[in-house]
């Protein structure tokens, strides 16, 4: 809303291509995939390099969000199972690391995630539930430099801290979507429950002062319930009605650019499709 329409500053190009071979099975299927593009972001600027290096070209500051992505992946179902293993790598074509002495590196930023999923599908007179349990890992290499305040200079009292790997996460969810059939076409009340805890691994939480806890890892929780109405309108498509709930919980408490600590709710009208 406060930008113009095509000027954004994470505005982004993807292009790309994913081959994919499924092999069929009685009762369910395996799939192999593999995927690859290129994401590069026309008007992202990093505007503490311009005040920087005021001298340079505007490459020098731009692009650093550029970036290739590659990913392979397995997955499959058979009768009411289901589940997936993904690998993939974000390799920055101009996003350097930064050291602890605050300045950019010759290496450049490289992150790699695996993310793996599995559920299954039941159903019972009028209930139909999906339970679905995900993992994901995220490797970078990227550090972080934190200035407690503008001007700050001295590692030795906090003023300036330096957190390798401070982007490294693992990732725990569990969702319960849960229907009740209204009609043996489809249209039901649904109810959901989703439950996500991230812990970083070496990134500390920090307290409202914006000091660092280096006795403890910073973890993030969010919690969600969803109520709805889904109404099947012809054989292929449904029209969906939600009101989903949030609450986000985090051991840190500096909130100043992001929140950690909120509750959300949000409406919404969606229309699917499945043949």
């Amino acid at each position: 809303a406060n930008e113009t329409w095509g000027q954004g500053l994470y505005d982004s190009r993807s292009r790309g291509g994913q081959l994919a071979l499924d092999y069929l099975l009685p009762g369910g299927a395996v799939t192999l995939s593999y995927l690859k593009r290129t994401l590069t972001f026309p008007n992202y600027t990093d505007l503490l390099r311009e005040f920087q290096n005021a001298g340079n070209s505007a490459e020098v500051s731009g692009g650093l969000q550029d970036q290739k992505i590659s990913e392979i992946g397995i997955s499959g179902y058979y009768k009411k199972l289901f589940g997936g293993l993904t690998s993939s790598v974000q390799a920055y074509d101009n996003q350097k690391v930064v050291g602890a002495n605050g300045v950019y590196g010759a290496d450049s930023q490289k992150d790699k995630t695996l993310g793996a999923h599995a559920g299954f599908t039941g159903k019972l007179w009028r209930f139909e539930a999906q339970p679905r349990l995900a993992y994901s890992r995220l490797k970078s290499n990227q550090n972080f430099v934190r200035y407690k305040f503008f001007g700050a200079t001295d590692p030795t009292n906090g003023d300036v801290t330096f957190i390798e790997n401070n982007y490294s996460y693992k990732q725990y969810s569990l969702t319960l979507p849960f229907y009740f059939n209204l009609t043996r076409m489809g249209t039901a009340l649904n109810f959901g429950y989703s439950i996500t805890k991230r812990t970083y691994d070496a990134r500390p939480p920090r307290n409202g002062d914006n000091s660092y806890d280096f006795s403890k890892k910073q973890s993030n929780l969010l919690n969600t319930v969803t109520l709805g109405l889904r109404k099947r309108l012809n054989e292929v498509a449904f029209m969906k009605l939600t009101y989903s709930t949030v609450v986000g919980s985090s051991n840190n408490k500096f909130e100043k650019y992001l929140p950690y600590n909120y509750t959300g709710t949000a409406i919404g009208m969606s229309f699917e499709v499945a043949y």
